[in-house]
Order: C-alpha cells, then structure tokens, then sequence
C-alpha cells in the first residue's frame, strides 16, 4: 500500500464532486426505511428483460443482463450464479458486470443499482458492495466518478466502510496515490456531513480498520470543519481531548453543542484508563457507551455488562448472551426478566429485523454452552433458552412475504442429521432446512412443503408445530433419492402453476432421466415461463445444478446468516 504521505494534486484523480451533496447527509446509524420505493429505469439505461427466451429444445431459458450479473455480484460476490456461505476473495475478475456497465456507458445506472442495493439491505456481504463502489470511483467517465464519490456516505455509513473504501481505492489507484480533489472533497463531505454527536460516537468506537485511522484520513483530505462542533471531533481525533477542552474554554463557551461534545470524549478518554467499576458504570448509562469504549479488563465485569445490557441492541444481545451469562450479569437485580422480554417481543424483533433463522443460531449457539472460538464457557440459562425458542416463532412476523406461489421440497435423509452447515456450524442440516421450511409456510401464503419420500409426499404444518416436531416429523418419513427434478415434473404433471421451486438437502444431489435444468425449461414453456429454482446444499462446498446464465436460478453451498436475504431477494425478483 502507498505511504500514507500528503497526496499530489496532479493524479488521476482531480474531478470535483458534484455540488449538491445533498445525499451525503446521512448519519452513521442509519434506519433502513422498508418503505424506499423501488429505484425507477432511467430514461436509456440497461433494462433486465423478464420474458423467457426458447431454447432447441422447447423450453424457456431466463435471460442473465448486465444488471443481473451485477446484481448477483452485490449479493453473492460473483456473478456466476452460485452463493458459497464461506466468504470469497473479490478482484476485478469477479466484477467483470461493472466494468462491462462502465464501458458501455452506464455507469452512473451501476451507482444507482449499487446504492439501492446497499440502502435497502439486500446484500449478504459489505465487501461486493464497497468494492462496486470504488472501482466506479477509479472510473475515467467523469460522471460516474462523480457518482460514486457522492454515494460514499450513503453506502459506507459507519467508519469501517469508509477505511475498507479508502483502502480499495488505494489498491486499485495503481502507481498513483489516488488522493484527488474528488477522493479528498468525498471524504471531507463523509465527516462533515454527520451530526457532531454522531460523529463522536463513531469516530471513538470504530478507530481505525483496514491499516487506516481517522488521524490517516483527516490529514490526506485536508478536512476542514464545517461547523465548531465538528471541528472539535476533528481536533481530537489529531490533537486529543486536552486540545479540545482548550479551544472549548478559549472559544466556544456558548455553544451548548460544543459543550456536550466534550463532555462525552472526556468520558470516553477516562473510561478507557478506568479501573473503577463504578466510575465506568455511570459513563456507560450517562453517555450511552458501548462494548467498545470500554477497556478489555472492565469487560470481565458482571456490574459492567449489566450497564452496557440496559440500552444494548437487540442484534448485540443475541451476540452477546453467552458473555453475559459467564459473567453472571443475569442473575440478579431484574435483568433476567428484562432479556426474556426483549427476546419475546414482537415489536422489537421486527424493528430490529431479526430473521428466525438468525434466532434459531443464537439458540443453537447459546444451548452449546461455549462460543465458536476462544475458551468462553457458561452455563446455558434454561429461560433464556424457552425465550430464544419462543423469540424463534415470533420472529416470523419480521419476514416480508413475496406473494409468490412457492413449493418446498425437503430431503428427509438420515444424513441430514450429521455434519453441520457450511458457514453455520452449530446448526444441523435438517432443522436448518426445516427451519427455513417453516418460515416459507407460514410467511407466505401460496407456499407448500413436500419431501423426497418414496415418492414426493406432502408434509403438513399445523400453526402450534414447533420446530422439533416438524423435524420428527420429517426424520419418521422413508427416504428417497434426491432428485432435484421431481418437484418441477410433479407440478407439470399435475398442471400447477408454481413461481419457485426450493430445495433443501445437505449434499445429497442427483437427478434422473433429466437434468432440472432442462426439466425446469419445458416446465416454463407449458406453464409459467418465469419459474424460478433454488437449491440450497447446506453442506457443500460445491453445487453445480444452475446454469449460470439463467437468471431464474441459483445454487446456494452453505448456509450462513446471509442465506435468508439472499433467498429473499432472488424470490423477490431483485436479481
């Protein structure tokens, strides 16, 4: 990587961003509005045709566009049609979708679709995103760098994206330090275009990533402060909380905002030196601190973890109910009852969109006793457990339904109870299937569930069933072969109208006299030319059922907390 030095002003670099950065004003926790209306065809631009074209052999085969591919790209990191649980290097080879866009002139339509994607959380990863991102950004068109650099705020919006942004730019400046007035306006528009407070709390609790810091950043973009309560988070972050507290008394003794600011990274400065549980404590619940503005050893604190557990979000509880139990901070003073509440609230689960399957990990997880990694150990509290369980069947209500007409078919071999998923090892094959199987049911209202039985056997799910009965259910029928045709030919067959077949299996794939491929486009030519199918093989590393230039179907290897929104997006039709 290039020295992070004063950068030149005569690199490759040097367009300005557009005036009105209006779009930059986003602040660093963003809601994601589920409302954002779907982003309209610009007058020109590529369009993804939906209509099915004929293939030699009478069937219909699904178009795959540029916009697909990029698409794809953004949700799975490639373009190939296939979703691997287990995270995949990015290169420029993986985002040839892009590059094709840029050269064909849309490359202001690649921002826009990059943009959306990111806004309203339908991508699996950070990493494809970004990366879309700053290859736009390093583009020649000077429209589409001015694009791109006036989405960085809106699509980087915590300080980790803004330090992986910087870093790949970096990377693919070349010889170049890439450090122009339109990468330096961007990333003085990213800091001055937050709320000082927020600003606070992001630059102290994300400090530096990617081998860069704030400190990094300020100095090659030359930032200057738009406001005074701006210009003190910039002072600390280059000069420290002295120099704040200095310019406070010596110019800013009226500005109320001003005085919060240094209240709050007064705080934050004594909290991370502090060996006083008590002192930390009262920071925490004052100035809302986190996890990570506390020092490691207060963290062995039960005291400490009961500060941080009263305003802790719903996605940090779940991450953090195996600590929380180790150190004892459930046991007493009411906090018990406070995280079986929020485990079971319905309201907060869907505000929080906490998928079941999400749900269904933290249970497996914290049944265990220990975490993935390190030496962490606890003892599972049983009503934790009942309220993970029962936070499992509300949690339903977060999933947004396609209206699509869905049929499920399950692979009901004993195999399904060995291994574990591929990107989610403390969840089996089987109740990862059955769980996602449930959820389809439920949520949708044209979904049914079948399983390679003897025969293609329908499975019913009554609403009480929980989710071991559906896997007894399941385990007690006899086995079939997993043919991954048999679902599409029974419902030509049987002259069903079907949007998408889903099929869940560990590894166990195989297909008869015709390949699903094939058997999928006859059935779209008798029936509905936009059939769609999914096979997720939740043990594999490796799945080669769909052809990668059919956009109407998609091979998953794994299966990772990703795997829900993908599923949700290729069903909703947004890739």
């Amino acid at each position: 990587m290039p020295a992070k030095d004063d950068p030149q002003t005569d690199d490759d670099d040097s367009v300005d961003c557009v005036e009105d950065r209006s779009d930059a004003r986003d602040v660093v926790d963003t809601v994601i509005d589920s409302n954002i209306p779907v982003m309209e065809t610009e007058p020109g631009a590529v369009t993804d045709s939906h209509t099915g074209l004929p293939d030699n052999a009478g069937g219909y085969v699904w178009e795959v566009s540029d916009v697909c591919r990029l698409r794809r790209f953004l949700c799975m990191s490639n373009e190939t049609g296939t979703y691997h649980a287990t995270e995949e290097e990015v290169t420029r080879e993986h985002a040839k979708a892009v590059l094709a866009m840029m050269a064909a002139g849309n490359g202001e339509q690649a921002v826009r679709e990059i943009v959306d994607f990111s806004v309203k959380g339908r991508t699996a990863r950070q990493m494809p995103v970004i990366f879309s991102l700053a290859l736009c950004a390093r583009e020649s068109d000077v429209a589409t760098k001015r694009a791109a650099y006036a989405a960085v705020s809106r699509v980087c919006r915590v300080p980790t994206h803004l330090f992986l942004f910087v870093e790949l730019c970096e990377k693919l400046s070349g010889a170049s330090s890439g450090w122009g007035r339109a990468m330096r306006r961007c990333v003085s528009d990213w800091y001055n275009g937050r709320e000082a407070g927020r600003l606070a709390v992001a630059v102290t609790k994300y400090r530096h990533r990617e081998g860069w810091s704030h400190g990094d950043l300020l100095r090659l973009a030359h930032v200057k402060a738009a406001t005074p309560a701006v210009g003190g988070v910039l002072k600390y972050i280059v000069k420290g909380i002295k120099a704040v507290r200095a310019d406070f008394e010596s110019n800013h003794k009226e500005d109320e905002k001003y005085r919060e600011l240094v209240e709050y990274l007064e705080a934050v400065e004594a909290v991370k030196v502090s060996k006083d549980e008590e002192f930390v404590c009262r920071n925490i619940g004052k100035f809302l601190l986190t996890r990570e503005h506390v020092p490691t050893a207060m963290l062995r604190s039960r005291e400490v973890w009961r500060a941080l557990l009263v305003d802790m979000p719903l996605t940090a509880l779940l991450r953090n109910l195996g600590r929380l139990t180790a150190v004892g901070a459930l046991g007493a003073g009411g906090m018990l009852a406070s995280v079986e509440a929020r485990l079971t609230d319905a309201h907060r689960l869907r505000a929080a969109r906490i998928h079941p399957f999400n749900m269904l990990h933290a249970a497996q997880q914290y049944g265990l006793g220990k975490g993935d990694k390190g030496r962490l150990r606890w003892s599972p509290e049983p009503r934790v457990r009942a309220a993970l369980e029962r936070g499992f069947r509300l949690s339903f209500a977060s999933v947004r339904p396609t209206n699509s007409r869905i049929l499920v078919a399950l692979d009901v071999s004993g195999s399904m109870d060995f291994g574990s998923c591929v990107g989610c090892r403390v969840v089996r094959p089987r109740m990862a299937a059955v769980a996602m199987a449930m959820v389809t049911v439920r949520t949708e209202p044209l979904a049914r569930l079948m399983a390679f039985s003897e025969r293609l056997v329908e499975v019913p799910i009554a609403t009480e069933d929980g989710l071991e009965a559906v896997c007894d259910r399941v385990r007690a029928l006899p086995q079939g072969p997993v043919d991954v045709a048999r679902p599409i030919l029974h419902a030509k067959d049987n002259a069903e109208v079907v949007d998408a077949f889903i099929v869940f299996t560990d590894n166990s794939v195989s297909f008869g006299d015709i390949h699903p491929v094939q058997a999928l486009r006859e059935y779209r030519g008798a029936l509905n030319p936009k059939a769609k199918l999914l096979v997720v093989a939740m043990t594999a590393f490796t799945c080669s059922i769909a052809d990668p230039n059919d956009k109407g179907m998609l091979d998953l290897c794994g299966f990772d907390s990703g795997a829900p929104q993908l599923i949700n997006t290729f069903l909703s039709d947004s890739f």
